[in-house]
């Protein structure tokens, strides 16, 4: 049996990933999954995730939750997230296991 819910998806700078991260628990979010070195192209221009120091690289974190979660991951990231170069977008996705989210 598939179960619905929410996939956010934050893709932010590497740097500033603590500041992702260290407010997720506190809004409910129970686990989260990173990859780093995520590249791209978007409206500064290319991304990618090269170099010893992580500067210029992306991190992904992906949350799978409740719908109503999601929103409030999605309101709460409006805010703290306004002045770093960061993206979030929100899908829905089937889980097998829905107790786990």
């Amino acid at each position: 049996m598939a179960y619905k819910r929410k996939k956010v998806e934050i893709i932010v700078e590497t740097p500033r990933l603590a500041l992702v991260v260290e407010w997720l628990p506190r809004l409910g979010v129970s686990g989260y999954t990173t990859i780093r070195d995520v590249g791209g192209f978007g409206r500064h221009g290319p991304r990618q995730g090269s170099g010893l120091s992580g500067v210029f690289s992306n991190t992904a974190v992906l949350v799978i939750t409740t719908e109503a979660l999601a929103y409030r991951i999605l309101e709460e990231s409006t805010e703290r997230l306004r002045h770093v170069a960061a993206i979030v977008y929100l899908s829905d996705v089937e889980v097998a296991r829905g107790e786990h989210f």
